[in-house]
């Protein structure tokens, strides 16, 4: 469900077990070449994981924008996310 007030979108009870999957494919047409690990983060706290995405890497002007809150995903990094595709970012 899309926050209208931080444009992010809230995805409760997201769960790796069952299958949940986040795809950002479209979001990053712009990154330019650069590495998905330069492009998109992840701020955890103790009851959910947010992604950020910041299109022109962390030494271009722009800021990262929060685009997602995964509440119930803790404990996770962006490599195994990846890696058992439960994040699509091609």
């Amino acid at each position: 469900m899309l926050d209208a007030a931080s444009g992010m979108d809230n995805l409760k009870d997201f769960s790796m077990a069952q299958g949940d999957v986040v795809v950002l494919t479209d979001l990053l047409d712009g990154m330019g070449g650069r590495s998905v690990y330069d492009v998109i983060g992840m701020i955890q706290t103790d009851t959910r994981t947010i992604l950020t995405v910041d299109l022109d890497g962390a030494a271009g002007p722009s800021a990262a924008q929060s685009v997602a809150s995964l509440s119930g995903l803790t404990g996770v990094d962006l490599k195994t996310l990846m890696d058992t595709g439960h994040l699509l970012v091609t």
